[in-house]
């Protein structure tokens, strides 16, 4: 019988292994302090200063390909250093230890106070996740957010069943409705909640600058319907009333483009052309062939086998193109006086930098609110800045979290390349302690048509690692809710973060 063969390292080997992790470790304090001192504001001298301090050590940490030292570490049975988000330091630090016993080294680092306790991070996380959110439904630490739709104004039953069946988050969308409709919401939730002894909080979005398609121009007695396809040229007008259909000069034969209104003329000045556009949720992508006075001449590059129907308030996104618009709307700035009053928790659409954030920031100074805010990211610019928007979320009194809107990322960033980012806000926002929403698309198949799909049931299950899961609304919503309360429970037995619970199997 053949006994295996054991290779054992040579203790110089594992000195040179402990002196890569003693300058890893100088080199991620040193560029982490820099990085703080670069600050252009103080962090309040509480636990987001730590929760600051280990998001900086974490990007310095990740800042280079940490892959061949992960491999030596694994080949020795040592934490490769790859789920050490919310506690970097300490992570470091408990295979420095080991290396030193084995290799006989008295150490004298200086110690670090994001090294003391290894708990410390996700104990952060964990308190703050309940101050927004409150208790969940059931003990666990994911919650279920859900959009109201319009019918919740009317209908309290609706809303009832929503958080007797899990919903622990009431998601109303200033962008629809209005204040009176928003008023009857609150009164329902505020009943609903009281009725069943469950919390459930208010999360009121303000609507942001949403680039929209203008209405569909309709002639008498029918509505007229414009269809593109892949090569079909057209205008995005920012002067026109209405859109309509690309016709035929009956003087000279001439094809006339279709022309699409567009929402505000804002951003035409600002956009390039060879710059890309996306119509409705990346369902028709095009590219600027040329400006005019009042638009752009743009050709289709993507739009499927039979074309993509246009229809009125779908948005426009600008992938490659960094807007300057302003974070609140006057519309935002009027809604921010019903939400102060009224909401537990403020979402911000479209936050690109730490600046926008700012801007909300003074707005509710101004108000005396310390509501918690909630920065969507939803742009390729966003993502960019992501580190700064948390940092400065982090100087901010009141709580503070992130939503990842997979919707907009995945025209802005597409598909493949979103996949990959949703993980990395993941891992940064574990690393500050901060709570993340994951939202868009989840169980929308169920929610709108009452038809589970498998690979949102697979997405569903991911999104347990998230502190909340947002539902749009649908007809089926309830079902959606229950369904999606049931895989919650489930996934937490088996995963918290990126680590795999080993709980029993049972088969």
């Amino acid at each position: 019988m053949n006994m295996p063969q054991y290779i054992y390292e040579t203790e110089s080997n594992l000195s040179l292994l402990l002196d890569e992790l003693l300058q890893l470790r100088a080199n991620i304090i040193q560029h982490a302090e820099e990085r703080l001192a670069r600050l252009s504001y103080l962090l309040p001298n509480d636990d987001r200063q730590t929760s600051a301090m280990n998001l900086c050590l974490y990007l310095a940490f990740r800042h280079c390909d940490n892959w061949p030292l992960q491999q030596k570490l694994t080949q020795l049975g040592l934490s490769s250093l790859g789920r050490g988000e919310s506690n970097i330091l300490e992570n470091i630090d408990r295979v420095i230890g080991l290396l030193s016993q084995v290799t006989n080294h008295q150490l004298y680092t200086e110690p670090h106070t994001m090294a003391q306790n290894k708990f410390i991070g996700n104990q952060i996380l964990a308190r703050r996740n309940q101050e927004l959110f409150g208790k969940s439904y059931d003990g666990g630490y994911t919650h279920i957010m859900t959009t109201l739709p319009s019918e919740a104004a009317a209908d309290e039953n609706l809303i009832k069943d929503l958080i007797n069946n899990g919903t622990s988050c009431a998601r109303i969308n200033c962008a629809h409705d209005n204040s009176s409709d928003w008023q009857c919401m609150v009164e329902f939730i505020q009943a609903a909640a009281a009725e069943s002894g469950k919390e459930c909080r208010i999360f009121m979005d303000l609507a942001g600058m949403k680039i929209r398609t203008g209405k569909i121009a309709s002639k008498k007695n029918s509505k007229t319907k414009i269809r593109l396809f892949e090569g079909d040229i057209f205008e995005l007008r920012c002067d026109a009333k209405a859109s309509v259909p690309s016709t035929v000069n009956p003087m000279t034969s001439e094809h006339v483009p279709a022309i699409i209104a567009c929402s505000t003329d804002a951003i035409l000045d600002q956009i390039k052309v060879n710059d890309t556009v996306w119509i409705d949720d990346g369902k028709l992508g095009s590219v600027v062939e040329s400006k005019m006075e009042h638009g752009l001449r743009l050709r289709v590059t993507h739009a499927g086998p039979k074309g993509v129907s246009i229809k009125a308030d779908k948005g426009l996104n600008f992938p490659d193109t960094v807007l300057d618009l302003p974070t609140l709307t006057s519309k935002d700035i009027k809604d921010l006086d019903f939400v102060c009053r009224h909401a537990d928790i403020i979402g911000v659409s479209f936050v690109q930098t730490a600046d926008d954030l700012e801007q909300v920031i003074t707005e509710l100074n101004a108000r005396n609110s310390l509501m918690p805010v909630v920065a969507k990211i939803e742009t390729h610019e966003a993502v960019k800045n992501l580190p700064e928007i948390i940092l400065k979320g982090l100087s901010y009194p009141g709580k503070f979290a992130i939503m990842i809107a997979r919707g907009d990322l995945a025209v802005e960033l597409g598909s493949v390349r979103l996949a990959e980012t949703q993980e990395e806000i993941l891992w940064l926002c574990e690393a500050a302690h901060i709570p993340v929403i994951w939202a868009t698309q989840v169980l929308e198949s169920l929610a709108k048509k009452g038809i589970i799909s498998r690979p949102e049931i697979t997405d569903a299950a991911m999104s347990v690692r998230a502190e909340c899961v947002m539902l749009n609304k649908g007809e089926y919503i309830i079902s959606a809710v229950i369904i999606l309360r049931n895989i919650i429970n489930r996934m937490q037995t088996h995963q918290y973060k990126k680590v795999s619970r080993l709980s029993a199997l049972r088969w």
